[in-house]
Order: structure tokens, then C-alpha cells, then sequence
């Protein structure tokens, strides 16, 4: 079928061509009235319904899809035929695919935060639909898209299966290779289809590499089928290991070992990475009861503890008196005072006398002792200078006071 840009569709004009796949290829259009609405155009051009039936099974999975409304799942918005091949209208994602940001970016994995809200809003969307009963069975970078609040949409709905309640599986509408489950190779799609095509992603995002790779969808078949990809850890080495366990197990072979449903796989996943990161203790302070300000507490990390108290000399009474002590218990502390803190402790020469006494009790008196020595000696040296003066005085005076005549009788004798 031959279309081109600028032709009219229905109540749609076809501005660009947005992208060119094996099954449908993808336009921007604006409605011909309401000219300010743009629009996604999406031509199945290989599903060409021509019987009624046909055509009445496409308008009721399609109005089931329309009812499917959730914040991460690009809105369907019309459905039509158009020469016996159907189209599907969506709200315009003008922000591009993940395809297109992984783009920009070849071989380098997104940071681990940014990996997990695309991942979790995706995973939102798929949740939801299964409690539906929908599997989208095509989950890729290229169908999931940004808007310009930069939340992520699951687009290509349209291609989805309505599974009966009856049956969890169905036939296989196909997908892309490098996603693609071991049973839809086998011909089978299921719920869990879901969650390893999700994990094929989640392995893309936080290494920048996909699980397999092969030159044609033989031998990524094959890789899907009987092969174990590399453990993300070998290709981003700062992924905890944890992270290699859940990635792995939602991408058993099996569909039955892999998680109960999508929101089990996520938290798994949450709680992998929050288990690989340092964890970030709640500040304990500890407050010292001879501390006479609030920043003379210091803060640690972790456990404190308080030791048995020691006895110090206070310095209001001079007797000892206990006092906590902080004694650290973890290898390092949060953040240190600009200040050291002021403590309360008692003199110098107090403190030491303090060791003195709990090291040998017989010193107790010495000290008191050399004192009065000392104090003995002072004086009896304070006592000498005086008589000296004294007595220097003392002679100044008598020489002083004698009479003239009686040294002037001493010279002429």
C-alpha cells in the first residue's frame, strides 16, 4: 500500500513519517479540524482485514485497549480501516523513544536512578494491563516513549493480546528478537513474557549492552533459548551482586522460575540496589554530663555507648565525682565540631595528683608534705634577707648619730 506524506486519512493528515517497521509504519498527523491536535498514525499495513469478522475482531480489541487508561500507557485514541487495512490513532509522544536516548548514548548505561524510574513506570504499565488480562507481548526501548514532562508511556498496545480468563497463553503475535521470551520463540505468549522482555531491558539500561546479541534472529533465538547471558556485574562493576540474581532469575528459561508478576520483579530489584549502596545511619548524639554547652556533645554514627564512669577531681569542691564518658564504638565519626568542645576537667596539676592517688594510695600525704617543706624553706630565707637588712640599718644608724667631738678626739690620738 502506497502513502505519503501530506495525504488525508480519514479525519488525519499526514505530516512526517515518524518510523518504518516490518509490520506497520508510523506517522505524525494533525486532525484536519481541530488543527492544533497531533496525533500518532500508525498503518498495520501487512494486517489487511478484509472479511467482516476480521474486521469486527480488530474494532473490539480496539475498544478494549481504549478502555485501558493509565498514566504510563500511551492513550488510544481512534481506530479505523482504511482499504482493508486498519490504523490506530495515539496521543503524540513529541519527546522521542528510549530507543532514541540510548541512542545519544551507544554502549554507556544510564545512572542507576534513571534506569530505575524508567523501569518502574514502564513495569506500572505492564501490571496494570495484566490485571486486565493483557499482555503486550512487543516491550523494547523503541515502544517506550517520553512526554514532555519526561514521565514514560508503554506505546503499541495496539498489537497486544486479549487473554481469556480461562487461558493465561496464547499464540504468539511475535515481537522483536532481542526481547523476545524462550516460549514465544516457541510459539506461545504469556504474562511473564512480559516480565523478561522488561529484564532484557533493565539489563540494557544499567550495563549499556543487551543480554545477546547475534547477526539474524536464528542465532538470537538461540541465545533466548539455551544460552546465560553475562552477569551485569562483569560489564558494570559497581552493580551489587544482588542485582545479578534478580536481573537472572526474571530471565529464567522457564517462565514458571521467574517472578510471581511484574511488581514482585521490581521490588526485588529495588531492594537489590538499596542493599548495594552505604548505608546512611540516623545521627545518635550523646550527651556528656559534664558538658556545660549543647556543641560540646559530639556526633557519631551508628551505635554509642557509654563506658563505666571515671572518676575526675571537680573543680567547685575539689573532691572526685563520676563523670560519662564517651567512648566511640564505630570506625568513624560523622562530622567533627569546627570547635573541639570545651570540656569541663579539672587543673593540671590536680588531675595528675588524681592519677597519682588511683595508681598508688600511700602517695596520698606526700605531696602535702613537700609542701611544707617547701613553704619552711621559704620563710627561713625570707627571715635571713630581713635580719641582714636589719643590721645593715641598723649600722647606718650608729654611724649616724655618733658625735662629731668624739670623732675628732679619735683622730687626734
Amino acid at each position: 500500500m502506497v502513502m505519503h506524506v501530506g495525504q488525508d486519512i480519514g479525519n488525519y493528515r499526514l505530516l512526517a513519517e515518524i518510523s518504518h517497521g516490518q509490520f506497520a509504519i508510523i506517522y505524525q498527523a494533525a486532525h484536519r479540524i481541530l488543527t492544533n491536535r497531533f496525533v500518532a498514525f500508525k498503518l498495520l499495513y501487512t494486517a489487511q482485514l478484509p472479511a467482516q469478522g476480521d474486521q469486527e475482531d480488530f474494532f473490539r480489541e480496539a475498544r478494549v485497549l481504549a478502555a485501558l487508561q493509565h498514566p504510563h500507557i500511551l492513550p488510544l485514541i481512534d481506530a479505523n480501516i482504511y482499504e482493508g487495512f486498519p490504523y490506530i490513532i495515539t496521543e503524540f509522544a513529541a519527546h522521542g523513544s528510549l530507543r532514541n536516548r540510548l541512542n545519544r548514548r551507544p554502549a554507556v548505561p544510564l545512572s542507576v536512578d534513571e534506569a530505575l524510574l524508567v523501569l518502574q513506570q514502564v513495569g506500572e504499565a505492564l501490571h496494570f494491563a495484566h490485571q486486565h488480562n493483557i499482555v503486550h507481548s512487543d516491550v523494547k526501548p523503541e515502544n517506550i516513549l517520553f512526554h514532555a514532562n519526561a514521565q514514560a508511556v508503554l506505546a503499541d498496545f495496539d498489537i497486544a493480546r486479549v487473554l481469556s480468563r480461562a487461558n493465561a497463553a496464547a499464540q504468539s503475535l511475535g515481537g522483536t528478537a532481542a526481547y523476545m521470551s524462550p516460549e514465544q520463540f516457541q510459539g506461545k505468549v504469556r504474562k511473564e513474557s512480559d516480565q523478561y522482555a522488561l529484564a532484557c531491558i533493565a539489563y540494557e539500561l544499567l550495563t549499556g549492552k543487551r543480554p545477546f546479541r547475534g547477526e539474524d534472529q536464528a542465532a538470537l533465538m538461540h541465545a533466548h533459548l539455551y544460552e546465560q547471558p553475562p552477569v551485569p556485574s562483569q560489564l558494570r562493576t559497581s552493580l551489587p551482586p544482588q542485582v545479578d540474581a534478580v536481573i537472572l532469575k526474571a530471565m529464567a528459561k522457564k517462565y514458571t522460575d521467574r517472578y510471581k508478576d511484574i511488581s514482585g520483579f521490581l521490588a526485588a530489584l529495588n531492594t537489590a540496589i538499596e542493599a548495594g549502596k552505604p548505608h546512611k545511619w540516623s545521627p545518635l548524639v550523646l550527651k556528656s554530663t559534664a558538658a556545660t554547652r549543647e556543641s560540646d556533645s559530639t556526633i557519631y554514627y551508628e551505635k554509642t555507648e557509654i563506658s563505666i564512669p571515671e572518676e575526675v577531681i571537680a573543680p567547685e569542691t575539689g573532691h572526685t565525682a563520676p563523670v560519662a564518658k564517651k567512648r566511640r564504638t564505630t570506625k568513624a565519626v560523622a562530622a567533627e565540631k569546627t570547635a573541639a568542645p570545651q570540656r569541663v576537667r579539672a587543673t593540671p596539676v590536680k588531675a595528675k595528683t588524681a592519677q597519682r592517688k588511683q595508681a598508688d594510695p600511700t602517695e596520698e600525704k606526700k605531696p602535702a608534705v613537700k609542701r611544707s617543706t617547701n613553704k619552711a624553706k621559704t620563710k627561713q630565707t625570707t627571715s635571713k634577707a630581713i635580719e641582714v637588712d636589719a643590721h645593715s640599718s641598723e649600722k647606718k644608724v650608729v654611724r649616724k648619730k655618733r658625735p662629731a667631738s668624739v670623732a675628732k678626739k679619735k683622730r687626734c690620738g
